[in-house]
């Protein structure tokens, strides 16, 4: 089993100093590898939290540049998440977050931006996806 600091250590490997320190919360191990592998190959720095709570905790202590959430997760999930640190920011400070929801209809993603996500990206997506959003928002 792979744990969060070798998803982080693998993802922090080789990567462009001029890219954004990118912050996942993704409760599904398989997501969280399938998302270290395709940022590792995009030259992202990325660390991982299996929930909310503990994303929040990393938000706080840490300086990430960009939020990738999923929506379902236990103990806090993406919706709340985003509103949390949506309170924290200062309103002159521009910080992407992109919700990444396996819940795309209208109504999931119209909730998604109302809530204070930039973006949505569905799950599952492509490699290619997930570069058009980095490069949208970056």
């Amino acid at each position: 089993m792979i744990t969060n600091n070798e998803l982080t250590e693998g993802v922090e490997a080789g990567l462009s100093s001029d890219k954004p320190h990118i912050l996942v919360a993704e409760d599904n191990l398989a997501n969280q590898e399938l998302m270290a592998a395709q940022l590792a190959l995009l030259g992202y720095a990325a660390k991982f939290a299996d929930n909310g709570v503990e994303a929040l905790k990393l938000w706080n202590t840490e300086e990430f540049q960009f939020l990738l959430t999923d929506i379902r997760m236990p103990e806090m999930d993406g919706y709340e998440l985003i509103k949390a640190i949506r309170s924290i920011t200062p309103d002159d400070v521009t910080l992407p977050i992109i919700a990444v929801t396996a819940n795309a209809l209208k109504s999931d993603i119209e909730k998604c931006l109302e809530i204070g996500a930039d973006d949505v990206l569905a799950k599952p997506f492509s490699l290619e996806a997930l570069k058009q959003i980095l490069e949208k928002w970056t």
